[in-house]
């Protein structure tokens, strides 16, 4: 999990149901009004948001103000099968190759197959991939 998921913010949920609702001029305002929301932390959960419902220009918009691309957010693309959501993250410098937890395996095999689950026993032990 990353580093960003762990703080306390109240407006977590909100930020997260507000970025996958679609609606971007909402996104826009709530970035231009709020300052908190131009924040690293608070641009990661709107990613997040956006990822899990798919919002691809939400996503851009995010990444366009410094959200970055980790592993979280990579398995939660992963979680949705979305290519579109994965060929933005390339085009802000994602790393195709780039492994979860750092031990090995890509999240791509898992957008290639439904079947495969992540696993994550603790935070110290592999990621694996169970099949169904």
């Amino acid at each position: 999990m990353s580093e960003c998921s762990s703080p306390d913010i109240p407006e977590r949920q909100d930020i997260i149901a507000l970025c996958g609702s679609g609606d971007l001029d909402a996104v826009i305002d709530r970035f231009n009004t709020d300052e908190d929301f131009q924040k690293p932390t608070y641009l990661y959960f709107a990613l997040i948001g956006a990822v899990k419902k798919q919002q691809i220009e939400i996503a851009r918009f995010c990444l366009e103000h410094g959200a970055r691309v980790d592993e979280e957010i990579a398995c939660e693309a992963a979680l949705v099968r979305s290519i579109p959501l994965f060929e933005l993250f390339l085009e802000y410098g994602w790393d195709i190759n780039s492994c979860p937890g750092g031990h090995g395996d890509t999240v791509l095999p898992y957008v290639a197959n439904p079947s495969i689950v992540f696993h994550y026993p603790n935070q110290e032990d592999h990621l694996t991939y169970v099949y169904e």
